[in-house]
């Protein structure tokens, strides 16, 4: 758990998954390749669910690592701290929609993998009050906003 509050921890976890991802898959792509008469294009087609995998595991890093520059170029101690814990929502978030690769490959708990989805739905609910301060930073356009899926379900609360 001291991993995920650490930036450096976050990092490790997310780069962690990619190394491990993209060494499968050089691993599974040199085995297929090694078939007499292996076709090319197939062996690339049958890893494919592999291939998106591990491009979404390369994008988590490459985007977690771009917050955390951005956090640390950010001149406004306030901003800073808040764009600190979205950058820990995104985090956890993350770690919690991949949680099953995280407990099968050792990474995490069944019971830190509950303390994260804990975790995110506390952060949802720190970060709520700032909600207009992230929208208007993010510049999310005003006809977003709008939209008929933001709207709630009959019998839901606004």
């Amino acid at each position: 758990m001291e991993a995920l509050s650490d930036r450096g921890g976050q990092l490790d976890l997310f780069e962690d998954r990619e190394r491990h991802m993209l060494e499968g898959l050089a691993m599974r792509m040199r085995r297929a390749a090694k078939d007499d008469g292996a076709n090319a294009f197939e062996v690339f087609n049958d890893a494919q669910d592999h291939l998106i995998a591990t491009a979404a595991a390369h994008i988590d890093r490459v985007v977690l690592e771009a917050f955390v520059e951005g956090i640390e170029s950010c001149d406004d101690p306030e901003a800073a701290a808040l764009l600190g814990r979205v950058c820990d929502l995104h985090v956890l978030s993350t770690i919690e929609r991949h949680r099953a690769w995280y407990l099968e490959h050792g990474r995490i708990s069944a019971a830190q993998a509950k303390r994260i989805t804990a975790m995110v739905g506390e952060l949802c609910g720190e970060l709520r009050e700032h909600a207009q301060t992230l929208v208007d930073g993010f510049a999310i356009p005003a006809d977003w906003l709008r939209s008929e899926l933001l709207e709630p379900l009959e019998g839901e609360p606004a």
